[in-house]
């Protein structure tokens, strides 16, 4: 339930951070913050864009993950997308590796970020499995 809740949040700071730069974007002028930032005006938009998705996943995520957090029956979505985020984790990591050739050139963000989808994933695994594991030690009767 934890990690759902730390997601939601981490979800609401990067909405704020991508509303804030297109607050900034629009009213400065496309090119004026580009320059200032020194990238290109499709780099500034791309990167809006992909705070902007970001944020929306995070929120999503962690709702599902509050949501079937004592539900084992209904953790699975938040299985399947943390499944998903972890191996993009991994491609980011290994394609830095590859173009820098060394792993620290991938940041340590996306270092966290790998812990924290692999945390997730294997939590929501061990809550899918947890009813299973106590019908098959005979613990509780099959329904």
């Amino acid at each position: 339930h934890l990690l759902s809740e730390v997601m939601i949040v981490k979800g609401a700071l990067v909405g704020l951070m991508a509303a804030v730069m297109a607050l900034a974007f629009y009213s400065m002028g496309d090119i004026s913050l580009a320059a200032s930032l020194g990238v290109s005006v499709a780099d500034l938009e791309r990167d809006l864009l992909e705070n902007a998705v970001a944020a929306a996943l995070h929120l999503g995520v962690g709702a599902l993950g509050i949501w079937g957090s004592n539900r084992p029956e209904k953790i699975m979505p938040f299985f399947v997308v943390s499944a998903g985020a972890l191996a993009l984790d991994v491609a980011r990591i290994v394609t830095g590796v590859v173009a820098s050739g060394a792993l620290l050139a991938t940041g340590t963000d996306t270092l966290l970020d790998l812990v924290y989808t692999g945390s997730c994933a294997w939590l929501a695994w061990k809550v899918w499995r947890q009813p299973r594991e106590l019908v098959d030690k005979g613990l509780i009767a099959r329904q």
